[in-house]
């Protein structure tokens, strides 16, 4: 069974922080975790999780928003 957590709030209120030490918690309790990190104005956390380098964003995983509006307009017909 896993535990899902979402974390909003307004900018500067702390979020990247609390994940990170979620993140950083639960891997010290040997829980497997993943990290999604939604927030395009500020694409800090993986620094703060220890990463050198910024993750792929998903958007472009996804094809990017041209290819994720074709293949909307594809699933609808």
């Amino acid at each position: 069974m896993g535990i899902k957590i979402s974390v909003c709030g307004k900018g500067g209120s702390g979020k990247s922080t609390l994940v990170s030490l979620l993140a950083i918690a639960a891997q010290a309790w040997e829980l497997k975790t993943l990290v999604v990190d939604l927030d395009e104005s500020n694409s800090g956390l993986f620094r703060m999780l220890g990463f050198n380098k910024p993750p792929i964003p998903l958007m472009a995983l996804a094809g990017g928003r041209e290819g994720i509006n074709e293949k909307m307009k594809g699933g609808n017909q």
